[in-house]
């Protein structure tokens, strides 16, 4: 009985030493390499660093501060959550219930924020009982598109949710002379099919892509570009000449090896929690 549960054990540990031990090798080969000019591509220029909610790392995530910030240490591009309430006005919000970075607007907390999902509630009730946890009023997207009006950065737009008329009504507004620089991302194939239904309506849409979230990496689903959750195995597959069509970033990448191998095989964009730290080694 003993043998049965100490031989799986020790299988699993060499394994686990292995693939460690493996992974360590890929890094440091990519990071010399990187250095050196050599490999697929040497060092880029064209891996952009988005920030990840903004500026995470510093301020909360989703919050006007970590956009600002993520602005000032000069992020190529940041990327935020779009969520509807009831009565259909898009927030700023990666969960679909309140609670994680919102609390109660009384000080004494006498009267709760509701623990509930974003599209039970109208943005007055919302506003009414509910504050970031920093202080700040939850952002609506049109309080980020105005701080990003006259900017340059690359915009990735989340969306949680089915897009309504009125959100994609104000990114057409405030970014569609930048449409080229705006990317639309979701787990969700048809939100993208339902936002970029309305080119017609928004013909600043055709030059705005669409990169689909994959946890996992499979054949692609969709014409949009690809954006995976990192992994080595995951962006060495899509790095080959059967996905050249597509535009490639990974998600999310914290770990300076991993940021440095992702320049080194020449995704377009990283997503990270890190921007300030991601744009020393790219830019080095």
């Amino acid at each position: 009985m003993k043998m049965a549960i100490l031989i799986p054990l020790c299988l699993f540990a060499f394994y686990a030493t292995y693939a460690s031990a493996k992974i360590g090798r890929i890094a440091d080969f990519a990071s010399a390499s990187y250095l050196k000019g050599e490999g697929p591509g040497g060092p880029s220029a064209k891996t952009m660093c988005i920030a990840h909610r903004g500026n995470r790392e510093s301020f909360l995530e989703n919050s006007r501060a970590a956009l600002l910030s993520a602005l000032e240490i000069g992020s190529d591009g940041v990327e935020f959550d779009v969520a509807h309430t009831k009565d259909g006005i898009p927030l700023i919000m990666h969960d679909l219930k309140l609670g994680e970075t919102t609390t109660s607007r009384d000080p004494n907390k006498k009267q709760k924020c509701p623990e509930k999902k974003i599209a039970k509630l109208t943005w007055k009730e919302i506003q009414a009982k509910c504050v970031l946890k920093n202080g700040e009023e939850i952002p609506t997207l049109m309080d980020f598109l105005n701080i990003l009006d006259n900017t340059s950065v690359f915009v990735f737009i989340e969306f949680k949710d089915l897009p309504q008329y009125y959100t994609l009504q104000l990114i057409d507004q405030h970014l569609g002379q930048n449409a080229g620089r705006v990317r639309f991302t979701s787990f969700k194939k048809n939100f993208l099919d339902h936002a970029f239904s309305y080119a017609t309506d928004f013909p600043s849409f055709k030059n705005i892509r669409g990169l689909f979230n994959y946890r996992f990496f499979g054949k692609p689903k969709s014409d949009y570009g690809l954006n995976l959750r990192f992994s080595y195995g995951r962006t060495r597959r899509m790095m080959k000449a059967k996905y050249e069509q597509f535009e490639r970033a990974v998600w999310t990448v914290d770990d300076p090896g991993n940021m440095i191998w992702s320049d080194f095989m020449q995704v377009n964009f990283i997503t990270t929690n890190r921007p300030a730290l991601c744009l020393r080694l790219i830019r080095h």
